[in-house]
């Protein structure tokens, strides 16, 4: 049997991706498992879940079992150059039953990050994504029009409740806040349509272009339209779509943001997008961008994975010779066959049944 078939799907990805990322040049990055708790306290929002497993070192300190990655490679960013980063790594995250460890790919580019690292870091993330399943979608956004045409339309003291609302689609609530904060009714259905709206890059970028108000919104456009016309020159491009809607946390986020979905899981498989502020905020310059992949999420989804304990079941006699046995083991293997030897069948699934007889073994079919 070859190596590749012994392993999960999580497994076997998180090889592929590696190889493929490397191939543009993403260096692998380790970390150790432990990181000061401070770091994640300060910055519990950017986190994937707010809940992080703690300990007290032998110094005293209290640390903290790493629930991200990024967090740790910004901290460590010298910001002297370009960093091209791959990794995987296992987080620690809370589950259904407690604390999980958790298999997590991804890259991280930072630096001068110009036009084309963005659009090659959107096309990783379109390449990833085809690995996992050929049915994915990468819903890609920027945070700077919706937020722009919020400014434009809405009074400050009502912004934040806004872009929670257009964050939720929920156009009840957006309408409610425009009445209660005067918006006029045409300025209002301007929101609810950007927030509704929902298609592929050739039906969206010409909405984008009729919704324009300010620069602000023509230059957020113009950096959205700019990354999908390069990943759809690199071919990646077909199964992008644009969710003005989508929302992080503006604290950490700017510009373009995306979320990739692959069809048989109800969640988010990969995220990310630019986070200057997230630089910022520790003391960093220069532009980022990376995402992640949550390969425990593929679990689920490992409907290739060999449904069986063994390929054959091999059943001896409890007076057979072990040099006997061996013998048929060895032989059986010798085909590419998984061997399971034992006396009983118990509950066992295998694609078939050998049995040993007399220093001699045969199918029962």
């Amino acid at each position: 049997m070859s190596f590749e078939r012994n392993l999960r799907k999580e497994e076997r990805c998180q090889y592929e991706l590696r190889d493929m990322y490397r191939s543009f040049g993403y260096q692998p990055y380790r970390m150790g498992k432990f990181e000061e708790y401070e770091l994640y306290m300060r910055n519990r929002s950017f986190l994937r879940g707010d809940r992080i497993l703690t300990f007290t070192d032998t110094d005293g300190s209290l640390k903290a079992m790493k629930p991200d990655v990024t967090l740790s490679i910004v901290k460590n960013y010298t910001g002297e150059h370009l960093q091209k980063l791959c990794y995987n790594e296992s987080v620690f995250r809370p589950g259904d039953s407690g604390f999980r460890q958790i298999l997590q790919s991804g890259l991280e580019c930072i630096g001068r990050v110009d036009d084309y690292l963005q659009s090659e870091v959107v096309t990783l993330a379109c390449r990833s994504l085809a690995m996992i399943s050929d049915a994915y979608l990468l819903d890609v956004s920027h945070l700077g029009f919706i937020s722009s045409m919020v400014d434009a339309l809405v009074p400050e003291e009502a912004r934040r409740r806004m872009m929670k609302a257009v964050g939720q689609k929920n156009a009840a609530l957006i309408r409610t806040i425009c009445e209660e904060e005067e918006v006029n009714e045409n300025d209002r259905e301007k929101i609810v349509a950007v927030t509704q709206r929902y298609g592929s890059a050739d039906v969206m970028l010409p909405f984008m272009r009729e919704t324009i108000l300010n620069g602000d919104m023509q230059e957020a456009y113009g950096e959205l339209e700019r990354t999908v016309t390069a990943v759809q020159a690199a071919g990646a491009g077909e199964r992008i779509r644009i969710d003005l809607s989508m929302i992080d946390d503006l604290h950490y986020y700017n510009g373009i943001i995306f979320r990739g979905m692959v069809e048989g899981l109800p969640e988010t498989i990969l995220s990310g997008g630019r986070y200057d502020n997230l630089l910022k905020r520790l003391g960093k310059n220069g532009r980022a961008i990376g995402f992640a992949i949550y390969l425990d999420l593929l679990e689920r989804l490992d409907r290739e994975r060999d449904p069986y304990d063994a390929d054959i079941l091999l059943l001896y006699e409890k007076d057979a010779k072990p040099e006997e046995i061996i013998r048929a083991v060895n032989a059986l293997r010798t085909e590419g066959y998984s061997v399971r030897a034992q006396t009983e069948p118990d509950t066992l699934r295998c694609r078939r049944t050998a049995y040993l007889k007399e220093g001699a073994w045969r199918f029962n079919d």
